[in-house]
C-alpha cells in the first residue's frame, strides 16, 4: 500500500474484500468489508519520546515517519470516501510489528497480532492484542482498545496488561518510571485520551504487581516482596500524580498509603519525583519491629516524629520512602 508519492506505507501478503451487490448492479464500487493478513509495521520512537509509523523509503532515501495523530488523519481521510460510505469492519491478521525505540535504546518485535477496526456511522472502535515473548518461559499479553468519532480530533484508548516485566512499562510511560525499581509482572489497565486540540487528557492506571523484589538504586539490596497493588491518576497538564491507593504486602511488612507525587517530565523522560506520602496502615513483623519501625520512620522523616501512631501524614519524597521501606524490610 502507498499513498499519492508512491512511498510505501504498509506491505501485506493478501488482502480479501467484501462489497455491496446492490451497489454493483448501479454499476458502483461500495466496499464493506476488508480482510487482510500478513502486515509488517515497522515503529519507532525518537529520544524525545514521539511514537510514529516509519513509512518504507525508497532506494537510496531515507525512511520517513508518520507520527500517530498523522496516521489517524489519514485513516479518516480514507474512510471519508465515497467508495467507503458503505464500509463496516477491517480486520487484520498476522501483524508482525518491529518497533524500534530510540529512547530506551530496545528493539521489540511482535510477531501474529491483530487489529479490527468497527464503523457505526461515524463512530470508530479499534481493537488489537498480541503477546509478547519477555524472556524463558514467560508470555506477557497486551490488549490496545482506540475510540473516536470522524470528524473529531478526541478519542480515548484503553490498554490492558497481563504479566509484563515492570522495567518495559517503566519505559514506555514517563510518569510510571518509577516502576523500573521492580523486577516483578505487573497486570492491569491504563486509560486516557486527548481532546479535540490534541491536548492529553488525565491517564487513570490499575496496576496488580506480583511477587519479586525492588531494588531502587544500584547500590541497595534487594528487598523481596509477596505482591502490590496501586490506583492512581495523572495529570499531564500539572504532571501530577495522585495515588488514590497503594497496597505493599510481604512476609515482613504490610503497608497501605495514599498521597500525591509531582513528576518532572521532559521530552519524554521523568526527570524527579517528589510528593507527599499518607501511610494509612502500616504493620510489620516479627512483633518487636514495631519500635524499630518509630526510630526509622523518625530517621527517616522531615518531621522529626517519635511514635509510630503519628506516621500518617508523614511528608516523604520518592527517594525517602524508599529508604524507609526498604530500612524497615532489610531488618
Amino acid at each position: 500500500m502507498a499513498d499519492q508519492n508512491a512511498t510505501q506505507i504498509v506491505a501485506v501478503d493478501y488482502a480479501v474484500t467484501e462489497a455491496s451487490l446492490a451497489a454493483l448492479f448501479l454499476g458502483e464500487l461500495k466496499l464493506q468489508r476488508l480482510s487482510v493478513e500478513g502486515v509488517q509495521v515497522p515503529i519507532s520512537r525518537s529520544e524525545t519520546g514521539q511514537v510514529g509509523l516509519v513509512l518504507q523509503p525508497d532506494v537510496g532515501t531515507d525512511a520517513e515517519t508518520a507520527g500517530a495523530f498523522d496516521v489517524a488523519k489519514t485513516l479518516e481521510t480514507v474512510l471519508t470516501l465515497p467508495e467507503l460510505d458503505e464500509f463496516k469492519t477491517l480486520e487484520i491478521f498476522g501483524i508482525t510489528i518491529e518497533y524500534d525505540d530510540a529512547l530506551t535504546n530496545k528493539t521489540y518485535v511482535v510477531d501474529g497480532a491483530r487489529a479490527t477496526l468497527d464503523r457505526t456511522g461515524d463512530a470508530l472502535k479499534v481493537f488489537s492484542d498480541f503477546a509478547l515473548i519477555t524472556g524463558g518461559a514467560n508470555v506477557a499479553t497486551v490488549e490496545m482498545t482506540y475510540a473516536t468519532t470522524l470528524g473529531q480530533t478526541a478519542g480515548d484508548y484503553g490498554i490492558s496488561i497481563d504479566q509484563l516485566p515492570a522495567q518495559y512499562l517503566a519505559g514506555q510511560a514517563p510518569f510510571l518510571s518509577w516502576l523500573a525499581a521492580l523486577d516483578a509482572p505487573i497486570s492491569g489497565s491504563i486509560r486516557g485520551g486527548w481532546d479535540d486540540s490534541f491536548a492529553i487528557t488525565p491517564t487513570s492506571a490499575t496496576l496488580e504487581i506480583g511477587r519479586g523484589r525492588v531494588k531502587p538504586t544500584e547500590g541497595t539490596r534487594p528487598v523481596a516482596f509477596d505482591g502490590a497493588k496501586a490506583y492512581l491518576t495523572y495529570d499531564p497538564l500539572t504532571q501530577m500524580m495522585k495515588l488514590d491507593q497503594v497496597r505493599v504486602d510481604s512476609r515482613e511488612l504490610q503497608l497501605s498509603a495514599s498521597g500525591y507525587i509531582k513528576a518532572t517530565i521532559s521530552e519524554g523522560v521523568a526527570e524527579d519525583f517528589e510528593g507527599h506520602i499518607d501511610i494509612a496502615d502500616l504493620s510489620a513483623n516479627p512483633s518487636d519491629c514495631r519500635k524499630c519501625l518509630s526510630s526509622r520512620i523518625h530517621h527517616c522523616s522531615p518531621n522529626n516524629s517519635q511514635h509510630l501512631q503519628t506516621i500518617p501524614n508523614h511528608s516523604l519524597n520518592h527517594s525517602q520512602l524508599m529508604r524507609c521501606v526498604i530500612s524497615i524490610v532489610r531488618r
